[in-house]
């Protein structure tokens, strides 16, 4: 199991620099990182996803992300966004891409301390109690959405 996106592993996080475009909506902008992206696709303000695309670090970029008004269909769509975004990564970067791979038969957790429970695992001591009783469930889809692009590219080399 890879329970963390650090050190070795900090290419499977949304934060790594590597160029993206979102193919989803086909906005033309090439982006830093997944997280760039995604935060950008959050709003349907053209000059809100300029405004994103040039901020350097993912880290302002995920605080500036929290206060764009949202578009109105985004619950509905945000996931489907993630895997064309991760999709893309991996696609156009081939030594991302049998990182990826290399990392079979690994489950991949992004796990975390901030209390992400969507995209990921918190493994703080409330949560991991919290749990413990049912009170939250643990999604973890960033990591699911990963092990579905690396089984994509498992198919595409040949080797499933």
């Amino acid at each position: 199991m890879i329970n963390n996106f650090q050190n070795g592993n900090r290419y499977l996080s949304n934060f790594w620099y590597t160029p993206v475009v979102n193919l989803y909506d086909n906005d033309g902008v090439t982006y830093r990182s997944v997280e760039h992206a995604y935060q950008a696709a959050k709003s349907a303000d053209w000059s809100d996803r300029i405004e994103i695309a040039n901020i350097q670090s993912p880290y302002e970029v995920k605080k500036a992300g929290k206060s764009l008004v949202l578009r109105s269909n985004w619950e509905s769509i945000k996931y489907a966004i993630m895997l064309s975004l991760v999709r893309n990564k991996f696609d156009n970067n081939p030594i991302l891409r049998e990182n990826l791979i290399n990392t079979y038969p690994e489950e991949l957790i992004e796990g975390n301390h901030w209390h992400d429970n969507i995209w990921g695992i918190c493994y703080c001591d409330l949560c991991s109690e919290r749990r413990s009783y049912d009170l939250i469930i643990a999604y973890n889809m960033l990591g699911k959405i990963l092990m579905h692009v690396r089984f994509e590219h498992r198919i595409k080399k040949g080797i499933i």
